[in-house]
């Protein structure tokens, strides 16, 4: 299993080189562009919440490059601001995760139609009601997983230099502050995905596990967890394996295929849909097309 560092703007790069595609070093954006221009120079920042009522629409124009320490110095986010949900994007990257979005969707339906092939109905309806469930997933794309004010003032790792770059030569960026989550989610080969699971703290992760139908070919053994952090764990779920784990708010639980049951060049299939998944923002998803 492929482990991310946890906040290291790296993390990027690690994920979207897995999702087929290439990112900056960890201490800066893509490439800058070699232009005197001061105009073309200019930085904006849009900071989004926590309190969307009232903040959607904050931004910041620098001269030139920034620091994300002080863009957080200039809009003193707010005390309900649950810092492992901090999140900072552009149109580019988004624009490549919804596009891995889009080209798994289409993998998931070109195995719906291999078991169709040989004649697993049961295994292909399965496939095909979850390349219609990514198609749904509400993913916004990040260069920082969970970075802190104090984070970014101590780690220039966790502090990165915001500037114009080659896909994103306007400058713009938005950095996302969210309040801390209520709810969790449960995704894959489930008949009826949640993508806003309330949590009942008496449960354990095998309980919510079992409150759902599992599609044919599941892996029934164990999930995946995605937490807010960027991080990714396998659990296991069944009762000759299940421990007391619960359910963190804001987590994504993936149940996917029984390896046994993937044809050999689908074998990374799940891998491949859980670092998807670590994009997962149904919050700040359904504020990103009024801002972007």
């Amino acid at each position: 299993m492929t482990m991310v560092t946890k906040n290291s703007f790296a993390a990027t790069v690690l994920t979207l080189t897995l999702l087929g595609s290439t990112l900056a070093s960890a201490r800066a954006l893509p490439q800058q562009q070699d232009t005197h221009n001061e105009t073309t120079q200019q930085v904006t920042v849009h900071v989004l919440g926590p309190d969307l009522n009232q903040q959607h629409s904050r931004h910041w124009t620098f001269s030139g490059p920034v620091r994300l320490s002080q863009v957080f110095d200039v809009a003193q986010p707010d005390a309900s601001t649950y810092w492992l949900q901090t999140r900072l994007t552009d149109h580019a990257l988004q624009q490549q995760v919804l596009r891995k979005q889009r080209q798994l969707q289409q993998r998931v339906k070109n195995l719906a139609a291999h078991y169709h092939t040989h004649y697993d109905d049961e295994l292909a309806k399965a496939a095909q009601q979850l390349a219609q469930q990514i198609a749904e997933w509400p993913l916004v794309a990040t260069y920082i997983w969970g970075t802190s004010r104090n984070d970014a003032r101590t780690d220039i790792m966790q502090n990165p230099l915001l500037t114009v770059t080659e896909t994103n030569s306007r400058g713009q960026y938005w950095l996302m502050l969210q309040s801390a989550p209520e709810h969790a989610a449960i995704v894959g080969l489930v008949s009826q995905p949640q993508f806003q699971l309330t949590l009942d703290t008496r449960k354990t992760l095998r309980d919510t596990v079992k409150d759902v139908e599992l599609l044919a070919g599941a892996k029934e053994d164990t999930v995946q967890v995605i937490t807010l952090d960027g991080q990714h764990r396998q659990y296991p779920v069944a009762y000759y394996n299940a421990k007391a784990d619960s359910l963190a708010p804001g987590a994504v639980v993936f149940v996917g295929f029984d390896d046994s049951e993937l044809p050999d060049e689908y074998q990374t299939i799940n891998q491949e849909l859980i670092e998807l998944l670590r994009f997962w923002n149904p919050e700040m998803k359904s504020l990103w097309g009024q801002q972007s």
